[in-house]
């Protein structure tokens, strides 16, 4: 462990982000081995109040000491403020990886939160610290770097875009799903890049195949070597994109599932369903035999 860590091995969700958020500011957290997950919010309230003690150095008759104990107390209340934010991301007794958050990731992290005053754009950091705490290396430092420099109106635009995502990795470039002027921003956000290339299909030898949207799975049979031919024009997620987008919490477009149907009706589908898509242990899964929707089943006229 490092930095004088409060647990060996610390599980518990709550506790480790109170431990890492504690360490990492220097602010006083004895006992929190002790503390139960209801006293968590006391513990940042406590924070608060220590750190309220130097608002008095805003009175010193040097200028500059009261420019520095300012913009000081204003940081720390950026921290502390994301902290309790993502306090909000974890069920009560969440177990958690007991792999500690990487050192110069922390760092980084913080120290990008200092300046983060916006309460939407505080949101989106909490996330991100949670993600990490539960997940360790699931954001990368390049990823922190691209996210610092994210706008309110860029955030915004990438959420309504991600209706429109294809397997965690693509946006749907067809029909007009996304507009110019999207594409333009979330490019030079660095949240996708700028060719739009055209991914294939590689169903099993049984002519199946799954393409996941947001929360749903819609699941084609038909003739293989057909479905292999079909192309579907997207945009790539970069990294940031990625992992931005598995913090997005959206359901899968209506229209972007009845464009997948159609198009695949026009290839002569044997089969096509929809079916929920849930998560075991943090992994994507979907109910294979118990589909939500059955929009073609001509299996009868084929066997």
């Amino acid at each position: 462990m490092y930095m004088g860590a409060l647990i060996d091995i610390n599980t518990n969700g709550f506790a480790k982000l109170v431990e890492l958020v504690f360490n990492v500011t220097g602010l006083s957290a004895s006992g929190a081995k002790k503390n139960t997950d209801a006293k968590i919010y006391d513990m940042f309230e406590t924070a608060k109040a220590e750190i309220e003690i130097n608002r008095m150095k805003q009175n010193s008759a040097n200028p500059l000491e009261r420019f520095v104990a300012t913009k000081e107390l204003r940081k720390m209340n950026n921290i502390l403020q994301v902290s309790e934010k993502a306090v909000h991301e974890f069920v009560e007794n969440e177990q958690v990886s007991s792999e500690v958050v990487y050192p110069d990731w922390s760092a980084r992290f913080f120290n990008i939160i200092e300046d983060v005053s916006d309460d939407e754009m505080q949101n989106l950091w909490a996330k991100i610290l949670a993600g990490e705490i539960k997940h360790p290396k699931s954001f990368s430092l390049r990823t922190l770097d691209v996210l610092r420099n994210l706008s309110k109106e860029e955030a915004e635009t990438f959420m309504r875009n991600a209706p429109y995502s294809i397997d965690g990795s693509y946006l749907c470039a067809e029909n007009n799903f996304i507009s110019i002027s999207d594409y333009l921003l979330l490019v030079d956000a660095g949240l996708i890049n700028s060719e739009e290339l055209a991914i294939d299909f590689t169903p099993s030898d049984e002519g199946v195949f799954d393409l996941v949207t947001g929360n749903r799975v819609i699941r084609i049979k038909g003739d293989k070597d057909r479905i292999k031919r079909m192309g579907l024009k997207i945009y790539t997620y970069t990294r940031a994109g990625k992992e931005l987008l598995k913090l997005t919490t959206f359901q899968s477009s209506k229209n972007l599932l009845e464009y997948i149907v159609t198009i695949f009706k026009q290839m002569d589908a044997e089969k096509i369903t929809e079916h929920l898509v849930i998560e075991v242990n943090g992994e994507p899964y979907n109910i294979d035999n118990d589909p939500l929707k059955v929009y073609l089943d001509n299996s009868s006229l084929c066997s």
